[in-house]
Protein backbone atom coordinates (compact mmCIF):
# COMPACT_ATOMS: atom_id res chain seq x y z
CA UNK A 1 0.00 0.00 0.00
CA UNK A 2 1.74 3.14 -1.04
CA UNK A 3 1.38 6.35 1.22
CA UNK A 4 -1.15 8.07 -0.53
CA UNK A 5 -3.53 5.41 -0.22
CA UNK A 6 -2.43 4.83 3.70
CA UNK A 7 -3.03 8.78 4.50
CA UNK A 8 -6.56 8.64 2.93
CA UNK A 9 -7.28 5.46 4.83
CA UNK A 10 -6.49 7.33 7.89
CA UNK A 11 -8.43 10.17 7.38
CA UNK A 12 -11.87 8.78 6.38
CA UNK A 13 -11.35 6.74 9.86
CA UNK A 14 -10.66 9.97 11.72
CA UNK A 15 -13.98 11.34 9.73
CA UNK A 16 -15.98 8.57 10.53
CA UNK A 17 -14.78 8.85 14.50
CA UNK A 18 -15.30 12.44 14.54
CA UNK A 19 -18.91 12.21 13.11
CA UNK A 20 -19.94 9.19 15.47
CA UNK A 21 -18.71 11.57 18.33
CA UNK A 22 -20.72 14.26 17.32
CA UNK A 23 -23.92 11.93 16.83
CA UNK A 24 -23.73 10.90 20.37
CA UNK A 25 -22.67 14.31 22.16
CA UNK A 26 -24.64 14.98 25.82
CA UNK A 27 -27.21 17.94 24.17
CA UNK A 28 -27.93 15.35 21.13
CA UNK A 29 -31.35 13.86 21.05
CA UNK A 30 -30.92 9.99 19.60
CA UNK A 31 -33.84 9.77 17.09
CA UNK A 32 -33.03 6.84 15.70
CA UNK A 33 -32.50 4.89 19.38
CA UNK A 34 -33.66 1.53 18.06
CA UNK A 35 -34.78 1.25 22.22
CA UNK A 36 -37.90 2.93 22.27
CA UNK A 37 -37.92 5.53 19.60
CA UNK A 38 -41.78 6.09 20.92
CA UNK A 39 -39.79 6.94 24.19
CA UNK A 40 -37.41 9.36 22.87
CA UNK A 41 -40.65 11.05 21.03
CA UNK A 42 -42.01 11.35 24.72
CA UNK A 43 -39.69 12.18 26.30
CA UNK A 44 -39.15 15.39 23.58
CA UNK A 45 -42.91 16.54 24.49
CA UNK A 46 -42.86 15.58 28.06
CA UNK A 47 -40.01 18.39 28.43
CA UNK A 48 -42.50 21.11 27.56
CA UNK A 49 -44.61 20.37 30.77
CA UNK A 50 -41.76 21.85 33.00
CA UNK A 51 -41.19 24.86 31.25
CA UNK A 52 -42.47 28.60 32.43
CA UNK A 53 -45.15 29.98 30.46
CA UNK A 54 -43.02 31.68 27.89
CA UNK A 55 -45.11 31.45 24.96
CA UNK A 56 -48.33 32.33 24.43
CA UNK A 57 -49.08 33.76 20.94
CA UNK A 58 -49.82 30.97 18.47
CA UNK A 59 -51.18 31.85 14.72
CA UNK A 60 -54.18 34.17 13.24
CA UNK A 61 -54.23 35.86 16.51
CA UNK A 62 -54.97 33.11 18.98
CA UNK A 63 -53.46 32.52 21.99
CA UNK A 64 -53.23 30.31 25.13
CA UNK A 65 -55.00 31.70 27.84
CA UNK A 66 -58.19 32.75 25.97
CA UNK A 67 -61.61 32.20 27.61
CA UNK A 68 -63.92 30.45 25.62
CA UNK A 69 -65.98 33.91 24.71
CA UNK A 70 -62.95 35.67 23.89
CA UNK A 71 -61.94 32.73 21.49
CA UNK A 72 -65.35 32.66 19.69
CA UNK A 73 -65.30 36.54 19.60
CA UNK A 74 -61.78 36.36 17.61
CA UNK A 75 -63.09 33.45 15.92
CA UNK A 76 -66.16 35.34 14.63
CA UNK A 77 -63.82 38.51 13.50
CA UNK A 78 -62.37 36.11 11.28
CA UNK A 79 -63.07 36.10 7.15
CA UNK A 80 -65.48 33.38 6.49
CA UNK A 81 -65.17 30.68 3.28
CA UNK A 82 -67.51 27.80 2.35
CA UNK A 83 -69.13 25.99 5.38
CA UNK A 84 -67.46 26.55 8.38
CA UNK A 85 -64.26 27.44 6.83
CA UNK A 86 -62.23 30.47 7.43
CA UNK A 87 -59.09 31.87 5.48
CA UNK A 88 -56.04 31.59 6.99
CA UNK A 89 -53.08 33.32 5.65
CA UNK A 90 -49.40 31.60 6.21
CA UNK A 91 -46.51 32.37 4.80
CA UNK A 92 -48.05 34.68 2.09
CA UNK A 93 -50.19 31.71 1.02
CA UNK A 94 -54.29 31.86 1.85
CA UNK A 95 -55.88 28.39 2.81
CA UNK A 96 -59.36 26.94 3.47
CA UNK A 97 -58.95 26.50 7.33
CA UNK A 98 -61.13 24.52 10.03
CA UNK A 99 -60.81 24.86 13.69
CA UNK A 100 -61.44 22.42 16.09
CA UNK A 101 -63.02 23.39 19.30
CA UNK A 102 -60.20 23.99 21.65
CA UNK A 103 -59.39 22.00 24.79
CA UNK A 104 -60.02 24.97 27.77
CA UNK A 105 -58.62 24.62 31.69
CA UNK A 106 -59.97 26.87 34.29
CA UNK A 107 -61.49 28.42 30.78
CA UNK A 108 -58.01 29.39 29.52
CA UNK A 109 -57.03 27.77 25.95
CA UNK A 110 -54.20 25.36 26.18
CA UNK A 111 -54.74 23.14 23.27
CA UNK A 112 -55.77 24.28 19.94
CA UNK A 113 -56.17 22.26 16.25
CA UNK A 114 -56.76 23.57 13.21
CA UNK A 115 -57.06 21.82 9.78
CA UNK A 116 -56.08 22.91 5.69
CA UNK A 117 -58.39 21.91 2.97
CA UNK A 118 -57.60 24.21 0.66
CA UNK A 119 -55.51 26.38 -1.04
CA UNK A 120 -56.37 29.80 -2.70
CA UNK A 121 -59.95 28.50 -3.37
CA UNK A 122 -62.06 25.56 -3.02
CA UNK A 123 -60.64 23.61 -6.68
CA UNK A 124 -56.91 23.41 -5.45
CA UNK A 125 -56.66 21.19 -2.93
CA UNK A 126 -53.35 21.00 -0.43
CA UNK A 127 -50.70 18.91 -1.26
CA UNK A 128 -47.45 17.44 -0.27
CA UNK A 129 -45.58 20.66 -1.80
CA UNK A 130 -47.74 22.62 0.31
CA UNK A 131 -46.77 20.37 3.11
CA UNK A 132 -43.02 20.38 2.16
CA UNK A 133 -43.92 24.50 1.85
CA UNK A 134 -45.46 25.22 5.08
CA UNK A 135 -42.70 22.92 6.96
CA UNK A 136 -39.82 24.77 5.68
CA UNK A 137 -41.83 27.96 6.84
CA UNK A 138 -42.50 26.33 10.13
CA UNK A 139 -38.61 25.78 10.53
CA UNK A 140 -37.87 29.03 10.12
CA UNK A 141 -40.35 29.89 13.38
CA UNK A 142 -39.47 27.43 15.60
CA UNK A 143 -35.78 26.46 13.99
CA UNK A 144 -34.61 22.88 13.22
CA UNK A 145 -32.18 21.86 15.58
CA UNK A 146 -32.03 18.46 16.78
CA UNK A 147 -33.05 19.70 20.43
CA UNK A 148 -36.06 21.49 19.68
CA UNK A 149 -37.19 19.63 15.79
CA UNK A 150 -38.08 15.80 15.24
CA UNK A 151 -39.70 14.15 12.43
CA UNK A 152 -41.37 11.11 12.59
CA UNK A 153 -43.35 8.74 10.52
CA UNK A 154 -44.92 5.01 10.79
CA UNK A 155 -44.76 3.21 13.53
CA UNK A 156 -44.27 5.96 15.50
CA UNK A 157 -46.88 8.10 14.22
CA UNK A 158 -49.73 7.59 11.86
CA UNK A 159 -48.82 10.05 9.57
CA UNK A 160 -45.64 12.07 8.24
CA UNK A 161 -45.42 14.54 11.34
CA UNK A 162 -43.05 17.50 11.88
CA UNK A 163 -42.53 17.89 15.67
CA UNK A 164 -41.35 21.09 17.68
CA UNK A 165 -41.17 22.76 21.02
CA UNK A 166 -40.38 26.30 22.37
CA UNK A 167 -40.63 26.76 25.88
CA UNK A 168 -43.96 25.52 27.08
CA UNK A 169 -45.23 25.16 23.87
CA UNK A 170 -45.31 22.11 21.88
CA UNK A 171 -46.34 22.36 17.79
CA UNK A 172 -46.68 19.82 15.23
CA UNK A 173 -47.51 19.61 11.68
CA UNK A 174 -48.23 16.70 9.83
CA UNK A 175 -50.60 15.91 6.84
CA UNK A 176 -53.15 13.12 6.67
CA UNK A 177 -52.92 11.63 3.21
CA UNK A 178 -56.67 10.24 2.13
CA UNK A 179 -56.08 10.23 -1.59
CA UNK A 180 -53.92 12.07 -4.35
CA UNK A 181 -56.59 14.72 -4.55
CA UNK A 182 -58.44 14.45 -0.95
CA UNK A 183 -55.91 15.45 1.87
CA UNK A 184 -55.41 17.79 4.87
CA UNK A 185 -52.88 19.55 6.33
CA UNK A 186 -53.61 19.74 10.85
CA UNK A 187 -51.52 22.02 12.76
CA UNK A 188 -51.62 21.34 16.65
CA UNK A 189 -50.99 23.85 19.41
CA UNK A 190 -50.41 22.48 23.22
CA UNK A 191 -49.08 24.72 26.03
CA UNK A 192 -47.48 21.99 28.26
CA UNK A 193 -47.08 23.77 31.43
CA UNK A 194 -50.63 23.67 31.45
CA UNK A 195 -51.55 20.36 30.01
CA UNK A 196 -49.34 18.64 33.11
CA UNK A 197 -51.47 20.66 35.46
CA UNK A 198 -54.92 18.96 33.62
CA UNK A 199 -53.26 15.39 33.93
CA UNK A 200 -52.57 16.50 37.59
CA UNK A 201 -56.31 17.49 37.99
CA UNK A 202 -57.44 14.89 35.96
CA UNK A 203 -55.53 11.93 38.14
CA UNK A 204 -56.73 13.48 41.17
CA UNK A 205 -60.19 13.64 40.42
CA UNK A 206 -59.65 9.99 39.17
CA UNK A 207 -58.03 8.89 42.93
CA UNK A 208 -60.99 10.53 44.45
CA UNK A 209 -63.29 8.69 42.67
CA UNK A 210 -61.53 5.67 43.54
CA UNK A 211 -61.29 6.12 47.28
CA UNK A 212 -65.26 6.67 47.00
CA UNK A 213 -65.80 3.73 45.68
CA UNK A 214 -63.77 1.60 47.71
CA UNK A 215 -65.20 3.58 50.37
CA UNK A 216 -68.53 2.53 49.67
CA UNK A 217 -67.63 -1.19 48.70
CA UNK A 218 -66.11 -1.64 52.28
CA UNK A 219 -69.14 -0.30 53.09
CA UNK A 220 -71.43 -2.20 51.50
CA UNK A 221 -69.33 -5.43 52.49
CA UNK A 222 -68.19 -6.00 49.29
CA UNK A 223 -66.26 -9.05 48.06
CA UNK A 224 -63.22 -9.48 46.00
CA UNK A 225 -63.51 -9.81 42.43
CA UNK A 226 -60.93 -9.81 40.51
CA UNK A 227 -58.31 -11.65 37.90
CA UNK A 228 -56.27 -14.79 39.62
CA UNK A 229 -52.45 -13.85 39.61
CA UNK A 230 -52.44 -18.38 38.18
CA UNK A 231 -54.53 -17.65 34.50
CA UNK A 232 -56.13 -14.66 35.08
CA UNK A 233 -59.84 -16.22 36.24
CA UNK A 234 -62.57 -15.20 38.34
CA UNK A 235 -63.70 -17.01 40.70
CA UNK A 236 -67.38 -16.06 40.54
CA UNK A 237 -67.51 -16.60 37.39
CA UNK A 238 -65.84 -20.04 37.63
CA UNK A 239 -68.86 -21.00 40.36
CA UNK A 240 -71.32 -19.23 38.26
CA UNK A 241 -70.32 -21.90 35.13
CA UNK A 242 -69.95 -24.89 37.32
CA UNK A 243 -73.46 -24.46 38.34
CA UNK A 244 -75.19 -23.57 34.88
CA UNK A 245 -73.30 -25.88 32.57
CA UNK A 246 -74.78 -28.68 31.02
CA UNK A 247 -71.41 -30.52 31.90
CA UNK A 248 -69.82 -28.83 34.38
CA UNK A 249 -67.09 -31.50 33.72
CA UNK A 250 -66.30 -30.76 30.22
CA UNK A 251 -65.22 -26.84 30.44
CA UNK A 252 -62.41 -25.34 29.85
CA UNK A 253 -61.02 -21.77 30.06
CA UNK A 254 -59.71 -19.96 26.65
CA UNK A 255 -59.14 -16.66 27.33
CA UNK A 256 -60.15 -13.85 30.29
CA UNK A 257 -59.93 -10.16 30.05
CA UNK A 258 -58.98 -8.30 32.94
CA UNK A 259 -61.68 -7.36 35.37
CA UNK A 260 -63.64 -3.91 34.69
CA UNK A 261 -64.77 -1.67 37.53
CA UNK A 262 -68.62 -0.60 36.55
CA UNK A 263 -71.09 1.82 38.60
CA UNK A 264 -73.05 -1.48 39.31
CA UNK A 265 -70.02 -3.77 40.49
CA UNK A 266 -67.65 -5.05 38.21
CA UNK A 267 -67.54 -6.44 34.37
CA UNK A 268 -65.15 -9.48 32.71
CA UNK A 269 -65.14 -10.84 29.17
CA UNK A 270 -64.58 -14.91 29.40
CA UNK A 271 -63.92 -17.19 26.77
CA UNK A 272 -64.61 -20.81 26.85
CA UNK A 273 -65.42 -24.47 25.66
CA UNK A 274 -67.72 -26.45 27.03
CA UNK A 275 -70.26 -29.62 26.39
CA UNK A 276 -74.03 -28.50 25.12
CA UNK A 277 -77.09 -30.47 25.81
CA UNK A 278 -76.01 -33.20 22.87
CA UNK A 279 -72.49 -33.62 23.93
CA UNK A 280 -70.93 -31.85 21.24
CA UNK A 281 -68.19 -28.90 22.24
CA UNK A 282 -69.34 -25.53 21.81
CA UNK A 283 -67.19 -22.08 21.92
CA UNK A 284 -68.93 -19.29 24.20
CA UNK A 285 -67.66 -15.69 24.19
CA UNK A 286 -69.74 -14.05 26.91
CA UNK A 287 -69.75 -10.20 29.12
CA UNK A 288 -70.42 -11.52 32.85
CA UNK A 289 -71.86 -8.45 34.82
CA UNK A 290 -71.14 -9.29 38.77
CA UNK A 291 -72.58 -6.71 41.49
CA UNK A 292 -70.69 -5.91 44.56
CA UNK A 293 -71.52 -8.59 46.72
CA UNK A 294 -70.10 -10.98 43.78
CA UNK A 295 -73.13 -11.96 42.22
CA UNK A 296 -73.77 -12.86 38.24
CA UNK A 297 -76.22 -9.94 37.60
CA UNK A 298 -76.08 -10.84 33.82
CA UNK A 299 -74.20 -12.52 30.99
CA UNK A 300 -73.96 -11.26 27.71
CA UNK A 301 -73.14 -13.04 24.56
CA UNK A 302 -70.51 -11.59 22.35
CA UNK A 303 -70.60 -12.46 18.69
Amino acid sequence: MNKKNFSFIIAFIACITLCDCGNTSKNSIPFETPESPKKVLNDFIDATETKPETVSDLIDGFSFGMSEKQYQVHLSKLKKLKGDHVNLDIDGVSYFAYYSKPSFFDNKIYELNVQLFYKGSIQNHVTKEDFNSLTAYFKSVYGSDSLNYMYTEKPISDYPTHHWRKGNLYFKLYMVLIEDDLNSIALEYRNGHAYRSVVKGIQKRDQERRDKREKEIMEAGAVNVSNSSYDASVSQVIDYLKKNLKDPKSYEGIEWSKVKEESYGYSVYHKYRAKNSFGGYMVESQIFHIDFGGNIIKVENVK
